[in-house]
């Protein structure tokens, strides 16, 4: 029997030829047996179509050959068991375990445990079975000899290869040549065939070459087609040329058949599809109908918006009768290989109300509920981390108002978490809620400029609900011990799922999920049961899951589909768009295999990582379409640099007119009717100042309106210099004074010292009540740190009472011990890998500390003493306007002489700004604040001396209230005068309503919470 190879180039009608001929064959014999062999369900569609259109395929196989061998099986009466993913992933699980036991994966046990390898051996197994090349194959041992490497892959293939066997499964790309084999043995005949049509193809691995050697002989007539022009030696035809000479090999018979080509493209796409690569056939004026266009855009993401506002004009077009030209299934999108630009359409897509079909699979463990569950999962497993738990709690995916949370609780929680620095740890979680309980948070006097809580934020009963309903969340994971079978997991996560409302919330994730578990259960009852705890449990389902591929889309529907490149041959589509003709993206860069490389896959007949003849794959892209084909490609790169564009788009420029090429930038003015969107109207109404108040819709014009108001505020944030009457000026808007004194009557001194600092920073802190809420992180925060060696000095010195300095020093290691002891529960931290060494570093300090105060004219006799507080009286200080303000605080330490009088040390960690010009302009005035408080208020003695000491240095401040100095005035009253010409400045700017940003000389602090909206912010990291 004579073997036809229809060679004809690409859109030269082979396919209507092959339907022609079919339709013949019904009119010569009405009971012919035919059967038509293509690559994939989407040319299968299109076969059928074009029968359909041609009246009709009743009686006529169209299918691939997969589908074939499955239904070749299923007409002997051969059952076989196919894998499903989930058998296969434990197959190849259980292979890598004993190999690596053994050591017989060489290097490549280093990597055997990572999921991305179990991938990677899956795709390359993949390519050996459907080659047809099994463990066996004598040809191995060549090329595994000098290659410990390539020696272990096949070593794990032989393993996995011997599992399916021996459990009786047999592997999806193992049928076509299980098939095979089974033909060449005779054990199974093939259908007699009047007709048997191969198309689509232009490549054949040696499992399809052996398929068409058997079933040549039952064929009466068997057409094979190849996207090749006879006698044209471009680098187009390569790939189908190279295909072309394998059958000579194979058939001895081949006659060479060309269909009488029917011009039925536009003239531009038939000019392209002659002169592609094809210097000697450039026409030398290119047509000019539009029917092929060269885009260059900024960015991908301007790529597949151009590209979609180009498909969605053309399917808007209506004809004379006002009926729609094009229906979605007419077009196709072909992107490159990556995720860039499939997200990218998404996004674009559903912003454009554009429905898409993509052709490819994802893994289910990518999906956005199945990685909520895996979070959810993982939550014992890693304590109840702080942000995993709060996901959890404010996932739209799961419903826990079961089990008493919300998801407004989060918020809750993670103010809770940030107060109380609660970085992970379920006893954590516990102790704070319960703690809660009995000392509700409330409204914070917020002594410190640094304190960053100030809010309502719950009370003993919400305390009581959320501790509730974390500990019912947690009895989840409670209930499966330790040593279970895999069926009971599985039984125990469904569970879990109806009782977060799982499945009846995420349909289509959780059917494939159902779907998965159900495959683990039948996998155990085929293998046997395996021990697992719950933490091997949850690595299992993660490595399913990760791995499992499911369609993007799980339901067919009348959308644009999106392929990818080796997809579109053998299909026609009215209107194509290719995306990514931009260097190293078109053509992709070639890079030899790792695992397999070249010489092994020549050897075999794999399909080779270099000279892959991308242009002809490129060439099938550009003859796709019957009515008009755009191809874009990116000008910059995301750094802003400057892309050059591929080979495949300078030699479809030289094929095309001038005129068809076009450059859209983003400062290109666009009409505003090319508007693909609501939201890109209102962006170039905006952008290119349109006027939208003459065009009637409703939505339009509601949503300028909003727009303007967001446009000025943003502006108005964005300004460099003070502009407007209200610049730090609240002026007659409020009255500021009347606003702060009803809440804060008595003041303290950090909060006088944050007006002088910054107005607009102690408005924002003080007068809205806002505050950064950093998240927690480990160990010691600064204040903090004060906190802590304040307690210490406060404890050693009471508990040596007047004892020398030699007995406080011996006391000082016990006291520090305890202190140290207690600080991460008192203070609310988790303590870091530092904390021991900052234990260490920190007595010493101490030490240094004691002895400098150590003075045999001085005796500290007050510790942490408040005013203000405690029924205590507040310093009372009345202004030149006769307006008083009260002040409250904490003097460190208060020291006495002989004759009573005293001195006030205020510690400090830090030793910055301490000098007398400090005072002087305000950046600390706490110092005759609290001298003033100690002799006025308290009645404590006449004040002669007090200084800031700098614990972690050991150091007294340049700042000595006895000998400051400020006009004709020196000593503590200098430091009176300037005291109270610094709180008249504080005073009247409030009153007036004076708020002026006033950022620092050298940076503004980072727990300034203006820091996000105020053009004055100035960080460290901008400090010149």
């Amino acid at each position: 029997m004579t073997v036809e190879i229809l060679a004809s180039r690409p859109a030269s009608g082979k396919t209507e030829w092959l339907v022609s001929t079919i339709q013949e064959q019904y009119r010569s014999d009405p009971h012919a047996k035919i059967t038509v062999i293509l690559p994939a369900y989407a040319q299968e569609q299109q076969f059928k179509q074009r029968l359909v259109r041609r009246g009709g395929y009743f009686g006529i196989q169209i299918l691939n050959l997969t589908r074939y061998c499955r239904t070749l099986l299923d007409h002997q009466r051969r059952l076989f068991k196919e894998a499903p993913f989930s058998m296969k992933q434990r197959l190849l699980n259980d292979s890598i375990l004993e190999l690596v036991s053994q050591e017989m994966l060489a290097d490549l046990s280093r990597i055997a445990d990572l999921p991305g390898f179990r991938s990677v051996v899956f795709e390359r197994f993949s390519q050996l079975m459907l080659a047809g090349i099994q463990p066996d194959d004598k040809r191995l041992a060549t090329f595994c000899n000098n290659d410990p490497q390539l020696a272990a892959i096949m070593r794990l293939f032989s393993n996995y290869w011997q599992r399916c066997w021996q459990f009786g499964w047999l592997d999806r790309d193992w049928l076509v040549p299980f098939t095979v084999n089974l033909l060449e043995k005779t054990e199974i005949q093939p259908q007699p065939l009047s007709l048997l049509i191969v198309d689509g193809f232009e490549h054949f691995n040696p499992a399809h070459l052996r398929l068409l050697q058997v079933l040549a002989p039952n064929c009466k007539r068997l057409i094979i087609s190849l996207p090749l022009e006879p006698g044209n030696e471009s680098a187009i035809y390569a790939r189908p040329q190279a295909t072309l000479e394998r059958l000579r090999r194979n058939f001895s018979n081949l006659e060479m058949t060309a269909p009488v080509e029917a011009t039925f493209l536009p003239g531009g796409l038939d000019a392209l599809s002659h002169s592609f690569y094809q210097a000697a056939r450039k026409p030398a004026n290119f047509p000019a109908d539009q029917s092929v266009t060269l885009l260059a855009v900024q960015s991908p993401r301007a790529e597949v918006r151009e590209g979609l506002r180009w498909l969605k004009k053309k399917l808007l077009a209506e004809s004379e009768d006002g009926k729609r030209l094009l229906n979605y299934s007419d077009c196709v999108i072909i992107s490159p290989e990556g995720e860039e630009y499939h997200d990218l359409l998404k996004v674009t897509a559903f912003e454009f109300g554009i429905p898409l079909l993509f052709s490819y699979r994802e893994k289910l463990g990518q999906q956005p509920a199945i990685l909520a569950l895996l979070n959810l999962l993982q939550l014992p497993l890693e304590e109840f981390k702080r942000r995993m738990l709060l996901d959890v709690i404010r996932s739209p995916y799961f419903d826990l108002t079961v089990f008493g949370l919300h998801v407004e609780d989060a918020l809750t929680l993670e103010l809770i978490s940030r107060k109380e620095l609660i970085m992970s740890g379920w006893e954590r979680w516990q102790q704070v809620l319960t703690q809660l309980q009995d000392v509700p948070i409330q409204q914070d006097d917020l002594f410190e400029e640094e304190s960053i809580l100030n809010f309502d934020l719950l009370d003993a009963a919400t305390a009581e609900r959320l501790l509730g309903g974390l500990n019912n969340l947690a009895a989840l994971f409670q209930d499966g011990a330790d040593g279970q079978a895999l069926t009971f997991w599985v039984d125990w996560l469904k569970t879990l799922l109806e009782s977060v409302n799982f499945l009846s919330q995420n349909a289509g994730s959780g059917k494939e999920l159902i779907k998965a578990l159900d495959e683990l259960v039948m996998v155990e009852n085929e293998m046997g049961t395996s021990l697992l705890g719950y933490a091997q449990f949850v690595q299992e389902i993660t490595a399913v899951l990760q791995m499992k591929p499911v369609r993007v889309n799980s339901e067919r529907m009348a959308a644009i589909q999106v392929l990818r490149i080796a997809e579109a041959r053998a299909q026609r589509f009215a209107c194509v768009v290719v995306h990514g003709l931009a260097e190293g993206v078109l053509p992709r860069i070639e890079r030899e295999d790792p695992f397999l490389p070249e010489d092994f896959r020549a050897g075999l007949g794999l399909e080779l990582q270099l000279q892959r003849h991308q242009v002809g794959q490129f060439f099938q892209l550009i003859t796709r379409a019957d009515q008009a084909l755009l191809v874009t490609r990116p000008y910059l790169n995301d750094k802003g640099e400057t892309l050059d564009p591929s080979p495949y788009w300078n030699e479809l420029a030289a094929c095309v007119h001038k005129d068809n090429i076009e450059t859209i930038r983003p400062a290109q003015k666009r009409p505003l009717n090319e508007a693909a969107s609501l939201a890109e109207a209102l962006f170039w109404s905006g952008l290119y100042g349109y006027d939208t108040g003459t065009i009637f819709h409703s939505a339009l014009q509601r949503e300028t309106r909003l727009l303007q108001q967001q446009r000025q505020v943003y502006h108005d944030r964005q300004k460099t210099t003070q502009q407007g009457e209200y610049e730090g000026n609240l002026g007659s808007l409020i009255p500021p004074l009347d606003v702060i004194f009803t809440y804060h009557s008595v003041w303290s001194a950090s909060r006088l010292e944050a007006y002088l600092a910054c107005p607009m920073r102690f408005w924002v802190n003080y007068g809205l009540n806002a505050r950064e809420l950093p998240p927690p992180e480990p160990g010691v925060l600064p204040n903090q740190t004060g906190s802590i060696l304040h307690e210490i000095l406060e404890k050693v010195y009471r508990d040596s009472g007047n004892g020398d300095v030699e007995t406080i020093l011996e006391n000082l290691p016990n006291v520090a011990n305890e202190v140290f002891r207690q600080a991460p529960k008192k203070y609310s931290f988790e303590p870091s890998m530092l904390w021991e060494i900052q234990q260490e570093e920190w007595l010493p300090a101490l030490q240094q500390t004691i002895r400098g105060l150590a003075s045999s004219e001085w005796m500290p006799f007050c510790y942490e003493q408040k005013f203000g507080s405690d029924g205590l009286p507040a310093l009372e200080i009345v202004s030149t306007a006769g307006k008083t303000i009260r002040i409250q605080g904490t003097i460190d330490r208060i020291d006495c002489n002989s004759n009573g009088q005293i001195r006030v040390i205020d510690y400090k960690t830090g030793a910055s700004h301490l000098d007398g010009k400090d005072l002087l302009i305000g950046n600390r005035i706490q110092l005759p604040i609290y001298a003033r408080a100690a002799s006025d208020s308290l009645k404590l003695g006449e004040v002669v001396e007090g200084f800031y000491w700098a614990i972690l240095i050991g150091k007294e401040s340049q700042l000595k209230l006895s000998s400051f100095e400020f006009d004709t005035y020196s000593g503590p009253p200098a430091a009176q005068m300037v005291l109270e010409g610094h709180l008249e400045k504080i005073l009247n700017g409030i009153e007036n309503g004076r708020f002026s940003p006033t950022p620092p000389p050298d940076n503004c602090p980072e727990y300034c919470a203006a820091k996000g909206w105020c053009w004055h912010y100035r960080p460290a990291w901008r400090r010149k």
